[in-house]
């Protein structure tokens, strides 16, 4: 099994403190090719945030439009995670550019918080290709973010960050995460109204 900044500390209880399978996951479609997890630049328009920690090593970068991100670098100044709140889709993005996306395997796993998310990784993304995948924002999902501690497996990779996020960088992201959710419902619920169920429909 390949290990990415491999801790024996808190961050592993993020795996070892759960049971069972991971939560099913809704599909959500392919991972938006210009979302600031691979790279992709912003709208010009877009006040952003951008706020580092050399401590931790890691980053918090947000956008009033478009969402914010939280990245965990190595010494190098490699990204090894980032973790993505979309306020445009309502979506949660996880990344681990350091791992390849090998065509056996169609799930990321995601630790936080003592519980597991099953992150579907989307065709699109060639084999070879950094590994990516997203799912809809959900209440549960955004509490177990506020504890900090974060993994993700894919395969036999297994990526750990040696620390985690300064307080102020977590408070701002989970701050961001939910202001996403609430977003994400309510376009849901304007979506509904627009476009209500037929009659019937469920009965054919």
């Amino acid at each position: 099994m390949k290990r990415i900044l491999l801790t024996s500390g808190a961050a592993l209880l993020v795996f070892a403190a759960c049971s069972g399978e991971p939560d099913a996951p809704e599909d959500s479609g392919p991972v938006d090719g210009g979302t600031l997890a691979d790279g992709g630049a912003p709208a010009e328009d877009a006040p952003m945030t951008s706020l580092g920690d050399e401590q931790t090593a890691w980053s918090y970068r947000a956008s009033a439009t478009t969402g914010a991100s939280l990245t965990y670098f190595q010494p190098e100044g490699e990204p090894v995670m980032r973790l993505t709140c979309h306020r445009d889709t309502g979506t949660f993005e996880v990344a681990v550019p350091q791992v390849e996306r090998i065509g056996s395997e169609e799930r990321l796993t995601f630790g936080s918080g003592g519980r597991l998310e099953a992150i579907p990784v989307p065709l699109s993304i060639p084999a070879g290709g950094p590994v990516a995948g997203d799912v809809p924002l959900s209440q549960v999902l955004v509490a177990s973010l506020g504890g900090g501690e974060f993994g993700a497996t894919y395969g036999a990779n297994v990526v750990t960050p040696q620390s985690a996020p300064r307080e102020e960088l977590l408070t701002r992201f989970v701050t961001a995460c939910e202001a996403a959710l609430s977003v994400g419902a309510a376009q849901a619920e304007q979506d509904q109204l627009q476009n209500p169920p037929t009659p019937g429909a469920d009965a054919e």
